[in-house]
């Protein structure tokens, strides 16, 4: 049998459904979105908890480090003071300091013996042995700073260690909340879309007065192509604006023109077409303000914050 082709009327009445089952699809898109929105603020916003206690538990095993070794530190620090009021004030004769550099030999050799010639060196000079002393000092301080912060390091790792079944669970349980959620709106959207009922609300919008089905932002006739066609790039915007970074893109800086700084010279330049016939065009003047600030504004792109209150 010949195949029948459609009628203009058939073939429009046929588009009309087609075009009404898109608008029940992207209403619901439009809705799913929105209930998907509120799920994923909802998951930031257990995440952003669980993140701020895991912070809030590091931050308590610091000040317990903190804690245990302040009273080490007042120790080294009153030790050291002491031990430097020695040597300016009371080690003042030779053999003062004779005593105190061959009691004190590992010490001021970072652990190994002074040679002879270096001990020599530190008894006859007041100056050296202070400095020696001064060194001595900041490797005492140096090194106690890196035992407590080894010590708080390990504190904040068996903190977070201790949170990452937490993160772990919370990763999984939203993972499948998403999941079943998607799976719900592709069931709801399985149900509500079919050809039948666009067909059917068509009718009764045409032939029985029905009033047209029509969204509450929707301007004046707008048709069923035209609302699919805005909510598909309200849903594209949304999106876009999912992608892009909390902080905005640093735009590169842009190097300034080069300024010619040639001296002026006393030849006349060619006339102007754009100047009257009795007039020439000066040589260009250079505005050194102006170049300054260009080269300032330079300078603090590339040094941000270390301008320390001496900027013109």
């Amino acid at each position: 049998m010949k195949h029948r082709a459609q009628n203009r009327k058939q073939w429009l009445t046929r588009r009309d459904t087609l075009d009404r089952m898109k608008r029940h699809r992207a209403e619901l898109d439009r809705r799913h979105l929105t209930e998907r929105d509120v799920t994923w603020a909802r998951h930031r916003q257990e995440f952003a908890v669980l993140m701020e206690t895991t912070k809030q538990a590091a931050d308590n095993a610091r000040n317990h480090a903190s804690d245990q070794y302040r009273r080490r530190w007042r120790m080294l620090y009153a030790a050291q003071r002491k031990e430097t009021h020695h040597v300016a004030n009371r080690a003042t004769h030779i053999f003062e300091r004779a005593v105190y550099v061959f009691v004190n030999s590992d010490r001021l050799g970072n652990g190994k013996p002074l040679s002879m010639r270096r001990k020599l060196q530190l008894i006859l000079s007041p100056r050296k042995l202070d400095d020696a002393v001064g060194r001595m000092h900041r490797r005492e301080r140096n090194a106690l700073a890196q035992v407590h912060k080894a010590d708080a390091h390990e504190l904040v790792e068996r903190a977070w260690r201790a949170h990452e079944p937490r993160f772990e669970a919370l990763k999984i349980r939203h993972a499948a909340e998403r999941t079943t959620e998607r799976s719900r709106q592709a069931e709801v959207t399985r149900r509500s879309v079919g050809y039948l009922r666009a067909k059917n609300e068509l009718i009764l919008e045409r032939q029985h007065g029905r009033p047209v089905r029509m969204a509450a932002d929707a301007p004046p006739f707008e048709t069923d192509a035209d609302y699919v066609a805005r909510i598909r790039a309200e849903i594209e915007a949304f999106h876009e604006r999912q992608r892009r970074p909390d902080t905005p893109k640093r735009e590169p800086f842009q190097p300034p023109m080069p300024v010619s700084l040639d001296p002026p010279t006393n030849d006349a330049a060619p006339p102007s077409p754009a100047l009257p016939f009795n007039q020439t065009a000066s040589p260009p003047v250079s505005d050194r303000a102006a170049e300054i600030r260009r080269d300032m504004e330079q300078w603090r792109w590339k040094n941000p914050g270390r301008d320390f209150g001496r900027e013109m």
